[in-house]
């Protein structure tokens, strides 16, 4: 687990690399980290915190990794460098708010039907849903 906070603030951060032994990113973790420029997450992450990649506007991710169960409140609050992000398996719990002031979100592709997982567009208010959706 990363803990609470544990890099909040660092302004400096462009990159780091999550061990896969990683299975959660508490809350709060790289809030106010503008510069991080993460593109992917272990596959071994199951819970993302609320507010754990807030502000953090460079954040490139396209995907998420396919044992990720639970995302919290304003997890990706104003993370307006996600255009796209694709989900490889229905979590269990998705905040409504988990993409709030993500404005440049235009696509979320999720295996499920629609109405499977209760709150979408789960905050980002741009984005269209394809739903079923199989990856290549």
């Amino acid at each position: 687990e990363i803990g609470w906070g544990a890099f909040e603030d660092c302004c400096d951060l462009i990159s780091i690399i999550i061990p896969e032994s990683v299975t959660k990113i508490g809350n709060y973790v790289f809030q106010s980290c503008p510069n991080l420029a993460l593109t992917s997450l272990p596959e071994g992450l199951t819970d993302i915190g609320s507010f754990a990649f807030s502000g953090c506007s460079k954040l490139a991710l396209t995907s998420l990794p396919e044992g990720l169960m639970y995302i919290s409140t304003s997890a990706f609050y104003n993370c307006v460098g996600l255009t796209s992000i694709t989900f490889k398996r229905k979590p269990s719990s998705l905040a409504s708010s988990a993409f709030n002031g993500c404005t440049n979100l235009l696509t979320i592709n999720v295996p499920w039907s629609e109405g499977a997982v209760a709150g979408a567009p789960w905050g980002a208010t741009n984005a269209t849903i394809n739903y079923n959706f199989k990856e290549a």
